[in-house]
């Protein structure tokens, strides 16, 4: 009988959306030479994390921008090969369709990252039909999970700080779950130690029992130091 009563999954809170925007942003490679077109498309795709669950704020955004963006999509609808968006995906794009933006920001960083040591994630846009909205706000972030979890391999940072960067990334669909993110990053990475390192320990209560806003709080302060590191 528990069963029928189980509780559905809730949306994060802004604050917390918001935050991660910001660590997103900051997790990007920074070994990749973007042009401003592009940069600023995915600058602004990623400032809509707080409402991703808005089609319409999306589709608004993409109206405002829409020279900038046309000029991002128009190059990615006449390449070859893996790369090439497809045309169906395109109007996706336009329409503010989470997953095609997701799609985009990954075709554009994987293109630019297509050699032999770096990493090519393979993504590709999917349908969020007959599900809740937090439910589709979990496969959203699900998707962009598939896209960044692995951007902090590619950081100039310690194993331990890599390593719970790549799985607090890789685990974004348990965003409403401090429970979950207990379980996945928590009790697999070193988060005492890093919360030591970088004076949270005022917070290791709540670091513990996988609070979502300060575990990605802690990245943030990783992520920034190795954006310090790169401008030095």
């Amino acid at each position: 009988m528990l069963g029928l009563f189980r509780a559905r999954p809730s949306k994060p809170s802004t604050e917390v959306l918001q935050a991660l925007q910001t660590l997103l942003k900051l997790s990007l490679p920074t070994n990749i030479a973007l042009s401003k077109e592009e940069a600023f498309f995915i600058d602004k795709s990623l400032s809509c994390l707080p409402y991703i669950d808005d089609s319409r704020h999306l589709y608004l955004v993409f109206y405002e921008f829409e020279a900038p963006f046309k000029a991002v999509i128009d190059q990615y609808l006449n390449r070859n090969g893996m790369f090439k968006l497809s045309p169906d995906d395109a109007v996706s794009v336009r329409n503010g369709v989470p997953f095609a933006i997701w799609h985009m920001i990954n075709l554009i960083v994987s293109s630019h990252l297509h050699s032999e040591q770096d990493i090519l994630i393979e993504t590709s846009p999917s349908s969020d039909t007959n599900v809740t909205s937090n439910e589709s706000i979990a496969s959203h972030l699900a998707k962009l999970s598939e896209i960044a979890r692995h951007w902090p391999s590619l950081m100039n940072i310690d194993s331990t700080e890599k390593h719970f960067l790549c799985s607090l990334l890789g685990n974004l669909h348990s965003l409403q779950s401090p429970k979950s993110l207990r379980d996945e990053v928590v009790r697999n990475c070193n988060v005492e130690a890093l919360a030591m390192n970088y004076g949270k320990a005022h917070k290791m209560r709540r670091l513990k029992v996988g609070e979502p806003l300060e575990l990605i709080n802690l990245a943030q302060e990783i992520t920034f130091k190795h954006s310090v590191k790169q401008i030095a």
